[in-house]
Protein backbone atom coordinates (compact mmCIF):
# COMPACT_ATOMS: atom_id res chain seq x y z
CA UNK A 1 0.00 0.00 0.00
CA UNK A 2 2.95 2.38 -0.01
CA UNK A 3 3.71 1.82 -3.31
CA UNK A 4 -0.07 2.76 -4.44
CA UNK A 5 -0.29 5.51 -2.09
CA UNK A 6 3.04 7.03 -3.19
CA UNK A 7 1.82 6.45 -7.26
CA UNK A 8 -1.08 8.26 -6.22
CA UNK A 9 0.96 11.15 -4.67
CA UNK A 10 2.90 11.38 -7.90
CA UNK A 11 -0.10 11.03 -10.01
CA UNK A 12 -1.62 14.06 -8.08
CA UNK A 13 1.57 15.94 -8.28
CA UNK A 14 2.01 15.67 -12.18
CA UNK A 15 -2.23 16.52 -12.50
CA UNK A 16 -1.43 19.76 -10.61
CA UNK A 17 1.63 20.32 -12.40
CA UNK A 18 -0.44 19.95 -15.83
CA UNK A 19 -2.96 22.64 -14.23
CA UNK A 20 -0.80 25.10 -13.45
CA UNK A 21 1.00 25.13 -16.43
CA UNK A 22 -2.74 25.38 -18.82
CA UNK A 23 -3.10 28.62 -16.59
CA UNK A 24 0.19 29.90 -17.35
CA UNK A 25 -1.11 29.57 -20.81
CA UNK A 26 -4.20 31.49 -20.17
CA UNK A 27 -2.16 34.10 -18.02
CA UNK A 28 0.04 34.56 -21.26
CA UNK A 29 -2.88 35.11 -23.70
CA UNK A 30 -1.28 31.90 -25.41
CA UNK A 31 -5.39 30.75 -25.66
CA UNK A 32 -4.79 28.45 -28.04
CA UNK A 33 -2.33 26.34 -26.55
CA UNK A 34 -4.34 26.78 -23.10
CA UNK A 35 -7.24 25.00 -24.47
CA UNK A 36 -5.05 22.38 -25.85
CA UNK A 37 -3.80 22.01 -22.34
CA UNK A 38 -6.67 22.40 -20.64
CA UNK A 39 -8.25 19.67 -22.87
CA UNK A 40 -5.01 17.39 -22.11
CA UNK A 41 -5.20 17.59 -18.79
CA UNK A 42 -9.24 17.02 -18.35
CA UNK A 43 -7.91 13.64 -20.46
CA UNK A 44 -5.42 12.43 -18.01
CA UNK A 45 -6.52 14.05 -14.74
CA UNK A 46 -10.43 13.48 -14.81
CA UNK A 47 -10.99 13.42 -10.93
CA UNK A 48 -8.46 16.06 -10.27
CA UNK A 49 -9.19 18.22 -7.77
CA UNK A 50 -9.11 20.99 -10.45
CA UNK A 51 -10.79 19.91 -13.31
CA UNK A 52 -14.07 22.17 -12.91
CA UNK A 53 -11.79 25.09 -12.80
CA UNK A 54 -10.16 23.97 -15.81
CA UNK A 55 -13.27 23.81 -17.23
CA UNK A 56 -14.32 27.65 -16.15
CA UNK A 57 -10.55 28.54 -18.15
CA UNK A 58 -11.71 26.78 -21.30
CA UNK A 59 -14.49 29.57 -21.61
CA UNK A 60 -12.38 31.96 -20.38
CA UNK A 61 -9.87 31.20 -23.10
CA UNK A 62 -12.95 31.35 -25.39
CA UNK A 63 -14.13 34.75 -24.40
CA UNK A 64 -11.10 36.06 -24.72
CA UNK A 65 -10.54 35.17 -27.99
CA UNK A 66 -13.91 36.78 -28.94
CA UNK A 67 -15.44 33.25 -29.28
CA UNK A 68 -18.74 34.04 -28.04
CA UNK A 69 -20.65 31.57 -29.68
CA UNK A 70 -18.52 29.11 -28.69
CA UNK A 71 -18.10 30.29 -25.02
CA UNK A 72 -21.65 30.61 -24.08
CA UNK A 73 -22.04 26.65 -24.15
CA UNK A 74 -18.53 25.84 -22.38
CA UNK A 75 -19.67 28.79 -19.67
CA UNK A 76 -23.53 26.79 -19.07
CA UNK A 77 -22.04 23.46 -19.13
CA UNK A 78 -19.57 24.30 -16.15
CA UNK A 79 -22.29 26.37 -14.33
CA UNK A 80 -24.49 22.57 -14.93
CA UNK A 81 -21.93 20.83 -13.85
CA UNK A 82 -19.95 22.85 -10.73
CA UNK A 83 -23.08 24.54 -8.99
CA UNK A 84 -21.01 24.94 -5.94
CA UNK A 85 -17.19 26.65 -7.83
CA UNK A 86 -16.42 29.77 -6.38
CA UNK A 87 -16.22 30.50 -10.47
CA UNK A 88 -19.74 30.60 -10.32
CA UNK A 89 -21.20 33.81 -10.99
CA UNK A 90 -17.87 34.80 -13.08
CA UNK A 91 -19.09 31.78 -15.42
CA UNK A 92 -22.54 33.26 -14.94
CA UNK A 93 -21.55 37.17 -15.67
CA UNK A 94 -19.33 35.88 -18.82
CA UNK A 95 -22.62 34.18 -20.28
CA UNK A 96 -24.19 37.53 -20.20
CA UNK A 97 -21.43 39.34 -21.89
CA UNK A 98 -21.41 36.86 -24.34
CA UNK A 99 -25.22 37.55 -25.41
CA UNK A 100 -24.35 41.25 -25.01
CA UNK A 101 -21.76 40.87 -27.58
CA UNK A 102 -23.60 38.91 -29.36
CA UNK A 103 -26.40 41.80 -29.66
CA UNK A 104 -28.98 39.33 -27.83
CA UNK A 105 -30.01 41.90 -25.45
CA UNK A 106 -32.84 39.94 -23.73
CA UNK A 107 -31.33 36.97 -23.10
CA UNK A 108 -28.44 39.60 -21.71
CA UNK A 109 -30.80 41.47 -19.42
CA UNK A 110 -32.07 38.14 -18.07
CA UNK A 111 -29.16 36.68 -17.07
CA UNK A 112 -27.35 39.97 -15.76
CA UNK A 113 -30.70 39.88 -13.60
CA UNK A 114 -30.36 36.80 -12.37
CA UNK A 115 -26.94 37.41 -11.49
CA UNK A 116 -28.14 40.27 -9.26
CA UNK A 117 -30.55 37.89 -8.00
CA UNK A 118 -28.41 35.22 -7.04
CA UNK A 119 -25.19 37.04 -5.99
CA UNK A 120 -25.86 40.45 -4.38
CA UNK A 121 -22.94 41.08 -2.60
CA UNK A 122 -20.51 39.94 -5.58
CA UNK A 123 -18.40 42.06 -8.36
CA UNK A 124 -20.14 40.07 -11.07
CA UNK A 125 -24.02 42.14 -9.52
CA UNK A 126 -22.74 45.83 -9.67
CA UNK A 127 -21.11 44.77 -13.11
CA UNK A 128 -24.07 43.08 -14.21
CA UNK A 129 -26.04 46.46 -12.30
CA UNK A 130 -23.79 48.82 -14.90
CA UNK A 131 -24.42 46.62 -18.06
CA UNK A 132 -28.61 46.58 -17.30
CA UNK A 133 -28.48 50.78 -17.72
CA UNK A 134 -26.72 50.26 -20.95
CA UNK A 135 -28.90 48.03 -22.12
CA UNK A 136 -31.91 49.76 -21.93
Amino acid sequence: TQNKAADEAAADHACTQSFESAVALVKDKKYEDAIVALKTYLVSCSTHVSVGDANYWIGECLYSQLKFTDAIPAFESFVQTYPKSTFLSRAMYKIARCYQELDKKTEAKKRFKEIIEKFPETLEAKQSADRLKELK
